[in-house]
């Protein structure tokens, strides 16, 4: 399972550097920064935290 901490480091590396680029008037170069590297992770954090969710669901379930 990746690491979500490293995950939102990269998301949040990538999301500084569209934000520079949007205070560069340059919006074509920030949404293609988010479409390319922040979207992408930002599904692998989704995936890791459902598989995170399911597993908390499971272990409630055999306490209960």
């Amino acid at each position: 399972m990746e690491d979500v901490a490293a995950l939102d480091q990269q998301v949040a590396g990538a999301f500084k550097e569209a934000v520079k680029e949007v205070h560069a008037f340059n919006n074509e170069a920030a949404a293609k920064t988010i479409a390319e590297k922040v979207d992408p992770v930002s599904e692998k954090m989704l995936v890791e935290i459902t598989k995170f969710v399911e597993m908390q669901q499971a272990a409630s379930e055999k306490v209960l």
